[in-house]
């Protein structure tokens, strides 16, 4: 069963991986990418499945030339995007009634 993929963060958490993204973003648009690699690697210690952190990990590695290492993260990246949409999947069969949903009305 994919329940356990399918619960979210503790707020608390989540509060951290968005504090932490958004300051990576600020870091990475003014070009300061030893900072926006730290807020996201400290996003992914907080959730390691974070799709936007290891993409934007990939797209700051390729900043500073260290290819091998963003073509990593990109590869982590699409591992988790592939991830969540067989969860997605997966859910929408446990829980789906988006089909039958004529006697709601």
């Amino acid at each position: 069963m994919c329940r356990q993929h399918c619960t979210s963060a503790e707020p608390e958490a989540a509060a951290q991986v968005e504090k932490h993204t958004a300051i990576g973003d600020g870091f990475y648009d003014r070009h300061d990418y030893t900072n926006a690699l730290i807020e996201y690697e400290d996003v992914v210690k907080v959730d390691e499945h974070n799709f936007k952190a290891h993409f934007m990990l990939g797209k700051v590695l390729m900043g500073m030339s260290d290819f091998e290492e963003a073509l990593k993260e990109f590869d982590t990246a699409l591992g988790i995007r592939k991830t969540a949409a067989k969860h997605a999947s997966c859910a929408a069969r446990h829980f789906g009634c988006w089909g039958n949903m004529s006697g709601l009305q």
